[in-house]
């Protein structure tokens, strides 16, 4: 699972924390995953690559992997943030004069950002079994 977003910043790098989380029907949200991105170290992964002001980069956010049931009524959250520390190290080289950094995600037509998230649709069309008083007594 991950995350494909489309950003720019003002600053000399920048890092997009990424958070999914289920929402219950009464609000309460429940982390499922929780991943962060740094601008500056794009495909290949290999070495820094400078970030211009102002231009739009791809970020690959990987999340990892979960098998999760999404239970009726609930709904996803994928929550964005500029930092999510001290789970992840500051980026001191975002700012180095200290002045806050403007970080904006595109969700629009020409740079849009998503979520990629696997669905089976066997577990959709799955129904429980019902369970006989023999198993219980098992």
């Amino acid at each position: 699972m991950k995350a494909i977003l489309k950003v720019r910043t003002n600053g000399k790098d920048a890092d997009v924390s990424v958070r999914l989380t289920d929402v219950y029907p009464d609000g309460t949200s429940f982390l499922l995953l929780d991943a962060s991105g740094r601008l500056s170290m794009r495909p290949p992964y290999t070495k820094k690559t400078p970030v211009r002001s102002g231009v739009v980069y791809p970020l690959e956010v990987k999340l990892g992997h979960i098998a999760y049931i999404v239970n009726a009524g609930h709904r996803l959250r994928l929550a964005l943030a500029g930092s999510n520390y001290p789970r992840f190290a500051l980026n001191a080289e975002a700012s180095p004069d200290g002045e806050p950094v403007k970080i904006q995600v595109s969700v629009g037509r020409e740079n849009p950002s998503y979520l990629e998230l696997p669905v089976y649709q066997e577990l959709l069309k799955a129904q429980p079994t019902p369970r006989s008083s023999t198993d219980e007594q098992k």
